[in-house]
């Protein structure tokens, strides 16, 4: 073998190293980032990336939030969202999913400044994509608080003793919406034994 092939052949190696070294780094990180969007919003597995991004986590009555928390700790948990609005009585979020849809969280709150109500506006592109977040709310949502009370091709409801839950597909042959309410729970009074 003379010079050239061997330096030939050092090229193609180094070529073909740095080309897979490049490839396992793509890997690597792609990984990762599935282990982070896994801890989560866990045990769902079916669960496209817009959708994950809706959700945000898996605790709380919604992305983490409870009912009782103040203002300011639901405004220190959505810092990574971008406000919508500077409403006196709501925090509202809205985040751009991909580049036809949006969503948009509210978060209610009374005179004690502490969450009361929070509300879930997902606007997807059209009627495809509506039936495809309402099935993987659905899912999620059974898979967290049981089976819906209620359900229908357009609404479901589900009731916990801690969470009352009304999901509403909303819009016409235009706009496809869907609303996802999170409320406390009514609190049932026993009656009175007859006597």
């Amino acid at each position: 073998m003379n010079y050239r092939s061997i330096a030939g052949i050092l090229v193609v190696f180094a070529c073909l190293f740095s080309c897979s070294e490049d490839k396992s780094q793509k890997e690597e990180q792609v990984s990762e980032q599935s282990a982070d969007t896994d801890t989560i919003v866990s045990g769902i597995d079916t669960l496209r990336t817009e959708m994950i991004k809706i959700l945000k986590a898996d605790s709380g009555v919604f992305r983490g939030v409870t009912f009782g928390m103040t203002k300011e700790e639901v405004s220190a948990l959505e810092s990574d969202t971008q406000r919508d609005s500077t409403e006196k009585t709501y925090l509202d979020y809205l985040f751009e999913v991909n580049e036809l849809e949006e969503a948009e969280v509210s978060y209610f709150y009374g005179k004690d400044l502490k969450i009361n109500k929070i509300q879930l506006n997902v606007y997807p592109e059209d009627q495809q994509s509506q039936a495809q977040y309402f099935d993987e709310l659905k899912v999620f949502l059974t898979q967290r608080n049981g089976e819906p009370k209620t359900v229908t091709n357009k609404n479901a409801i589900w009731q916990t003793p801690e969470v009352l839950i009304t999901m509403k597909k909303l819009g016409n042959e235009k706009v496809h919406d869907i609303q996802v309410d999170f409320v406390p729970a009514p609190i049932s009074t026993p009656t009175a034994a007859i006597k």
